[in-house]
């Protein structure tokens, strides 16, 4: 009896038919499915399938011009500054990796290739690039075999004077630095945004241990920010953007509410996630305030706990050509405290091209047991977790690639105290994304 096919999963199309039989020969590696079989007859006739199909992967067959991949890990270097690591990458046409001994040569328009290419195995191969004594645009491309693979990209090599130790950046003196380079080595900036955000800059290098961070909140309790529009952003290993304990003031929430008017409650600040009441000798303090704020957009920072200070706000913008490299940290988490901790704040990173090594955290301040006279114990609640997005993205690569990214993002709420608070949210959209993904994850 002729029957109707159907080939699911990811499996190629099929005839549908109807046919009594159907030959089926997979073309497309890395794909499976089933396919089924449906009588016309379905009252007398029973629907068939095979069991699940799988095509593997044919040998690893000669580098493939346009799969094969040239990176660096760091799309700008300063003069006199660090240099950066040109990778490439040798596949087949189906993506496997070509482990087999091939003649790679990289080339640079500027800047200076150190030393000879070298090979590490399983198809990469890496070459350092200084940045050299003249500033200019580097466009790097790689040859295997004397024939060139179909990916070039740059660097950009500037010259900048590196920021003061503890230099202010604020309203009040930002027309000082609107669109320069900012080089932060070694030392520590101020960038205090609220009441002139965006703020707009050049190209922004942290390295060698230094830090931007924000001031404390207002005197009416309205938190400072980092908010900028900026062609690169570079954190190296050892450096950081941290607003951590820069968010509302304790018993402080949403746009400067006091949540808390009774006073002398012991409760954990909220933000993405609800933060958890505490206990004063077995006593249960009130709850904590609502959430709030954009899951896609983060533009609050973390509320007060009773006490601790919630985590603060960044925003980092770029444009079309921009990158955002994370080797360090990115940090708005909240204040642990005895009696009642702040939420983790807010983090935003809009830019075509992320990657990196390194974390990003908005976590939520831990609630503490501590005693009180004999027999007695305060559980200080903990802050619930902040609010991250990433959007805008056409390319995540490093520790941030595929599922990666989940590895090196913290929204966590607080531990201790009475129990664990609420995880706040991360959100990531690529450009290739119609809605993005959500994660709420302890």
């Amino acid at each position: 009896q002729s029957v109707m096919w159907n080939a699911t999963g990811s499996l190629e199309d099929v005839d549908p038919g109807p046919t009594t039989s159907l030959l089926f020969t997979g073309s497309e590696p890395k794909t499976s499915g089933i396919i089924y079989a449906i009588p016309e007859d379905s009252q007398n006739v029973f629907p068939g399938a095979t069991g699940t199909i799988s095509i593997g992967i044919p040998e690893v067959g000669p580098p493939d011009l346009s799969i094969s991949t040239l990176a660096v890990d760091r799309p700008v270097l300063t003069i006199g500054g660090e240099h950066a690591t040109i990778v490439v990458r040798l596949a087949d046409q189906w993506g496997s990796p070509v482990t087999a001994p091939h003649l790679v040569v990289i080339s640079t328009t500027a800047g200076i290739l150190d030393g000879s290419v070298s090979a590490l195995g399983n198809g990469v191969y890496e070459q350092t690039l200084l940045p050299g004594p003249e500033a200019g645009t580097a466009t790097l491309s790689a040859t295997i075999d004397g024939e060139a693979i179909e990916s070039d990209l740059t660097v950009e090599i500037i010259e900048l004077d590196a920021i003061w130790d503890e230099e202010v950046i604020d309203c009040a003196s930002y027309a000082s630095y609107a669109g320069s380079n900012l080089l932060v080595d070694g030392t520590d900036l101020v960038i205090a945004s609220e009441g002139c955000a965006p703020m707009v800059f050049g190209h922004v290098i942290i390295s060698n241990g230094g830090k931007i961070s924000t001031r404390n909140a207002t005197s009416n309790g309205i938190p400072n920010r980092i908010d900028m529009i900026v062609e690169s952003l570079t954190i190296d290993e050892t450096s950081a953007m941290d607003v951590s304990c820069k968010g509302y003031p304790g018993t402080l929430w949403f746009e400067g509410i006091d949540w808390n008017q009774t006073g002398g409650n012991l409760s954990g600040g909220s933000h993405g996630g609800l933060g958890t009441p505490g206990l004063d000798d077995g006593v249960s303090s009130i709850d904590s305030p609502p959430v709030y704020g954009s899951i896609q957009d983060p533009r609050h920072a973390g509320s007060g706990g009773t006490y601790g200070t919630g985590g603060g706000i960044i925003r980092v913008v770029t444009g079309d050509e921009g990158s955002v490299v994370l080797h360090g940290a990115i940090r708005a988490n909240g204040c642990t405290h005895n009696s009642g901790s702040g939420a983790g704040g807010g983090i935003l990173i809009r830019t075509p091209s992320f990657g990196g090594s390194g974390v990003i955290e908005a976590r939520g301040g831990n609630g503490n047991t501590v005693g009180c006279g004999a027999n007695c114990t305060r559980e200080g609640g903990a802050g619930g977790g902040g609010r991250v997005a990433i959007t805008g993205v056409g390319s995540l690569s490093g520790g941030f690639a595929d599922d990666g990214l989940y590895d090196h993002i913290d929204v966590s709420g607080g531990t201790g105290g009475t129990g664990p608070a609420g995880a706040g949210t991360l959100f990531v959209q690529t450009i290739f994304d119609a809605h993005g993904d959500l994660v709420v994850s302890n």
